[in-house]
């Protein structure tokens, strides 16, 4: 059996041309995808294949090579200008998002250290309800904190949990807490209106 001239795949029925529209002048013949890549180069070259020989094809492909090496060496030129003005808003966006989200997360100042007291009485209210894993806690909101002093503060809120019988129920709770090298310590706490320290 026979191998295409040009990608030397082994030439069968199915991917041979067919009424011998893959044949050459020269006697080689081509498959049915380098006929296809021929028809996308120039068709009129492709409906008279029978005309042309090995070396010809071989010179279209070239020229087509060198023209897409022409145009892209012609789109690399211009592409940087435009990536680069992408790139540095693209930068500039992922830079604010960057300090949106460490802000949120760590916020400092007041708003920081509310925040901070809020996470650290939830802790010590779980440490005393009947079923802590059920606990639902509202989000943070500034009216729930004051500030009473320089790393001071009073937490007013509440909290949804299972009580014994596995109804929920929700408990207010008060918590005065003042934070001392980098730890928080409560100096008092009720919950539901009874002083637990």
């Amino acid at each position: 059996m026979a191998n295409c001239v040009f990608c030397l795949n082994e030439l069968k029925f199915m991917n041979t041309p067919t009424f011998g529209a893959g044949k050459l002048s020269d006697g080689g013949t081509i498959c049915s995808s380098c006929f296809g890549k021929i028809n996308n180069i120039n068709p009129n070259v492709a409906t008279n294949l029978k005309k042309e020989t090995t070396a010809s094809i071989m010179e279209l492909f070239q020229q087509k090579s060198d023209e897409g090496i022409q145009q892209k060496t012609k789109l690399d030129e211009n592409v940087p200008k435009e990536e680069k003005k992408k790139w540095k808003s693209g930068c500039l966006i992922l830079v604010v998002i960057a300090a949106l989200v460490i802000w949120l997360i760590y916020p400092t100042g007041e708003r920081g250290l509310m925040m901070d007291a809020y996470r650290t009485a939830q802790h010590h209210v779980k440490q005393h309800l009947k079923s802590p894993a059920t606990a639902e806690f509202p989000d943070f909101c500034k009216s729930f904190v004051e500030v009473v002093g320089k790393d001071s503060v009073v937490v007013n809120s509440f909290v949804d949990s299972q009580n014994a019988f596995g109804a929920m129920i929700r408990s207010h709770y008060t918590i005065r807490m003042h934070k001392r090298d980098r730890n928080w310590y409560s100096t008092f706490f009720e919950i539901n209106g009874v002083r637990i320290q």
